[in-house]
């Protein structure tokens, strides 16, 4: 509602703006303004025998109207609640800042003081588990005689979620623990319990831990995936523990520099170590674009314990469950913040569908808030920077140009300043207005290359090819910027997390998808003006290299600008129906990316993102629902205004002596208009559009196409893109999350 009245309102505005200035009736300067505003670039009168002041209202109209100004006004708009919205938030974290400080540099002097002093065991604490599971921690060896072994400078570091990774944290696994662990126990059968420790402290994962009241033997506890599938903590007996084998490591491997590996051994007995390996992209909890997160997802990572072989064939499916276990253990503990694939977030983050955040805590959000603030904010430079750059581009290229060269001519010929051609045509290009100064379009320029060439490039990279160039151009910053930098952080969020930001722009997938789209879709139509023309004077006329680039301007054209580099009235028929079909298709590349990218998309499709949903065999249906609910928004409309011209018109298409009045180039016109593309089958004895020849109502109802084609290309339900930061959003979020984990739980 609010684009509607953007629209609608910058359309009378502009015919206020156009009407005192004469030279049009208000119908037609109504015309005009809704053409500016819609970028269809149909019009009933000559644009060169238009006033200047009213070409300039016109062009700057069109630079505010844009799909690419309109949502670059929102991150704007965004931006601005951001701040409003965080101020408090900025007070009150400047005190927990210097509190957090103060506990960094306390964890740092306490994680010194770890290495060279001796701890007491408080067995009123029990460590944090990791990822909901209990872990046993030691803050020193011991060496099976029960002496403390002193740390050495060779142990493994590793760094945790991340965060400080200068601090020496080191994991062991021991294999034995002595039975007498403390004299001071107050029980005989307590086993040894660590006192609560932070992260930056050692941790011994103790695979056997025994004591001398309890001779049972290990306890079996599954992991989330099989509490999931209703297993449940067994008791497992000595003789079958027994039978689970660890697989030696070679020593030569462990201590080569370039393993991803931590190797654990004792040097006064034989060597019993444990290798797990870490390869080059460790499998991740996020699954991003367009998929739901599995809980059975397959992760790709090799170990010794997932190589294991269980004599026992009644343990072998929880060896396999274990190996598991620890090895998502180990990714935590062990991977590098180079290969974290969200590296700007201190914690862990699951995502579903589009980037949906599941399970996030308040301080989560905070932090998200925080990253997404920043990355909007380098959004809103490159934005304006590719707004504002490619229209001065355009200028550069073609004012120079068309005052220095003999095509000056043609635009004086129509009674034009060759300098505010330069200005204007590159604008109406890049904008995809479609509007010239000169009244036969680009006809007259169909034998210079530049003029086809670049055109070509300036009407792509503002309409169609714009998500495409504009990933394309952060993903470059992000390989230019030193890497881990805050602005590199920023491109990385855009990157991963693109429709929580722009809706224009996507995630990989979906842009390499829409890509190749528009190469077929141009490539089609290049095809068929070759193929079918070859005997047509207008295109015959031409040299075959000057044929090609005509096609191709023309098949660019056809989908967003509505340029005419020739006579289309000339043309084959086929090619005419073909030029129809792609003006109508011409929003569905860009919309259906757009909607299958949509966060909320799916709540009003009634698709909730579970597991069938996800595979790829359910992407071509979700594709197609998306197709049927575009033709049932469109197609009614088109043909009820079809309908109702030729009732209005029915007098001049019944006529003998307007052959060129007929059902078909009405039916051209109105889905130009609502296509909002500007091409026109024109009429023999005028340089406007066929719309010229139309009575009052006529013009009207292409009025109404206008308008209502200019919002088809919008998703159905609200863009997470444009949402302002509120409470509301945080709730609806948080529901969503608990939405889509129960779906999960249930579905596994």
């Amino acid at each position: 509602m609010v684009h509607y009245s953007y629209i609608v309102g910058m359309a009378i505005f502009t015919s206020i703006l156009l009407y005192p200035a004469g030279l049009l009736p208000y119908l037609d300067a109504l015309f005009f303004a809704v053409g500016c505003a819609t970028q269809s670039g149909l019009n009933t009168v000559d644009i060169n025998s238009l006033h200047t002041y009213q070409q300039v209202v016109m062009m700057l109209i069109t630079c505010i109207c844009t799909p690419i100004f309109i949502n670059t006004v929102v991150v704007l708009i965004r931006l601005y609640w951001f701040e409003k919205r965080f101020e408090h938030i900025v007070r009150e974290t400047r005190a927990q800042r210097r509190t957090r400080a103060r506990s960094l540099s306390s964890r740092s002097r306490s994680q010194m003081k770890s290495e060279t002093s001796e701890r007491t065991d408080d067995p009123s604490q029990s460590e944090k588990g990791v990822n909901g599971r209990r872990i046993v921690v030691l803050r020193d060896s011991l060496n099976p005689g029960g002496m403390k072994v002193p740390r050495t400078p060779q142990s493994p570091s590793v760094s945790y979620m991340g965060l400080h990774p200068k601090l020496n944290r080191e994991i062991t696994f021991a294999d034995e623990v002595p039975k007498n662990i403390e004299p001071t126990q107050s029980t005989s059968d307590m086993a040894r319990i660590p006192e609560h420790s932070d992260i930056s402290r050692h941790v011994e994962f103790l695979e056997r831990q025994q004591n001398d009241a309890k001779k049972g033997g290990a306890f079996y506890i599954p992991g989330p995936r099989d509490f999931d599938r209703g297993e449940v903590p067994e008791q497992i007996a000595p003789d079958e523990e027994d039978t689970i084998e660890r697989l030696p490591t070679r020593s030569d491997r462990a201590r080569s520099p370039d393993h991803k590996g931590i190797a654990f051994a004792d040097e006064e007995h034989p060597k019993r170590n444990i290798t797990i390996d870490v390869p080059e992209h460790p499998a991740h909890r996020d699954r991003r674009s367009t998929e739901e997160p599995s809980s059975s997802s397959p992760v790709n990572q090799k170990s010794a314990f997932s190589r294991m072989r269980s004599n026992s064939n009644r343990l072998g499916e929880r060896s396999r469950s274990f190996a598991q276990t620890w090895t998502n253990i180990t990714q935590t503990f062990t991977q590098s913040r180079d290969e974290e694939p969200m590296p700007y977030f201190a914690w862990s983050a699951t995502t579903g569908r589009n980037s949906a955040f599941l399970g996030l805590t308040a301080e989560q959000r905070e932090e998200l808030g925080g990253i997404e603030y920043r990355s909007l904010k380098t959004l809103v430079k490159i934005l304006l920077s590719y707004y504002v750059g490619f229209h001065v581009l355009g200028m550069v290229v073609f004012l120079p140009w068309i005052t220095n060269t003999y095509w000056q001519d043609t635009v004086r010929s129509f009674g034009q300043n060759p300098a505010w051609w330069g200005v204007f045509t590159p604008a109406s290009m890049f904008n995809d207005l479609g509007f010239t100064l000169t009244a036969n379009s680009m006809i007259g320029f169909q034998d210079s290359v530049l003029a086809l060439l670049f055109g070509s490039f300036l009407i792509i990279i503002g309409n169609t090819g714009f998500p495409c160039l504009l990933r394309f151009i952060i993903w470059t910053l992000s390989k230019m910027v030193p890497r881990d930098s805050g602005i590199w952080e920023e491109l990385r969020f855009l990157l991963d997390h693109p429709r929580r930001c722009f809706t224009l722009l996507f995630p990989s997938k979906a842009t390499w998808w829409l890509f190749w789209v528009l190469i077929l879709l141009n490539g089609i139509d290049l095809m068929f003006f070759i193929i079918l023309d070859l005997n047509q004077a207008a295109v015959t006329a031409l040299h075959p290299g000057l044929q090609v680039l005509n096609g191709w301007f023309q098949a660019v054209s056809t989908r967003t600008a509505g340029f005419a580099s020739v006579n289309l009235a000339d043309l084959h028929s086929a090619i005419q129906v073909s030029y129809m079909i792609m003006m109508y298709i011409s929003i569905f590349p860009i919309a259906i990316s757009v909607r299958r990218t949509n966060v909320y998309e799916e709540q009003s499709l009634g698709l909730f993102g579970g597991e069938e949903t996800a595979a790829g065999d359910g992407e071509p249906s979700y594709v197609s629902m998306h197709l049927r609910r575009q033709l049932s928004f469109d197609l009614w409309y088109i043909f009820l205004g079809l309908f109702i011209i030729t009732i209005v018109e029915g007098d001049r298409i019944a006529d003998p002596g307007e052959p060129s009045f007929t059902i078909f180039a009405i039916l051209f016109e109105i889905v130009s208009a609502y296509g909002t593309v500007g091409l026109s089958l024109g009429y023999p004895t005028i340089n406007a559009s066929f719309s010229a020849e139309f009575k009052t109502i006529s013009k009207l109802i292409i009025i109404a196409m206008m308008v209502r084609g200019r919002h088809r290309g919008l998703p159905y339900a609200l863009d997470r893109a444009i949402l302002l930061p509120s409470e509301k959003l945080q709730q609806k979020e948080a529901e969503e999350s608990e939405r889509r984990t129960n779906i999960r739980r249930r579905g596994s």
